[in-house]
Formats: C-alpha cells, structure tokens, sequence
C-alpha cells in the first residue's frame, strides 16, 4: 500500500484504522523492544498526528476562505495577484509601524 498513510486515514478512517490495529496491538503487547512508557508515547504521537491530519482535512473543506478561493480561481479571477497585493500591504503597514 502506497502513499501518505495519515491522508489514507482523513479520506476514510475505518477502514485504514482497522488495518493498522492489528499491526499496532501486536507492537504494544510484544514482549521485546521499548519499554512500556516508550510504547504509549509512540502510539499518543501516532494518534494524534492521526487526529490533527483527519481534522485539517474536515477543516479545508469547511474553510469558507479556501471555499471563496477555490472559486474565485475558477472564475478567472486573479487569486495570486490579489494574495499578493495584500501581503505587500500588510508588509508594509508592519514596517511603517514598527518605524514610529
């Protein structure tokens, strides 16, 4: 199985969850290897990149800029160039007060 297992996991979390369970339970209960608290931080870390890569994803989706982006761009509209205006602006408004 090829490809990010995390974006595997946010398209469709029980079917990838259920084949990496077995693979998990099987490392947290052998008997050789890291210790037992070594264990529990490995899987808290996998969890919870599992849970912030899931919500990322639901959040894009939901984003209402990413939404009005995705169809200004469709549109023609020039997304770049109006993002990049915008950031010179502010760029400089941060540089004219960070000069008073």
């Amino acid at each position: 199985m090829l490809g990010d297992p995390f974006l595997r996991i946010s398209k469709s979390p029980f079917k990838q969850l259920a084949e990496l369970s077995g693979p998990l339970v099987r490392s947290v209960t052998r008997r050789t290897g890291a210790s037992l608290a070594e264990r529990r931080k490995g899987l808290a870390t996998i969890f919870s990149s599992i849970l912030k890569a899931t919500g990322d994803a639901k959040f894009n989706r939901r984003d209402p800029l990413a939404r009005e982006r995705s169809k200004l761009k469709k549109e023609g509209f020039p997304v770049e160039s109006l993002e990049q205006e915008v950031k010179e602006e502010v760029e400089k408004a941060v540089s004219d007060a960070l000069e008073e």
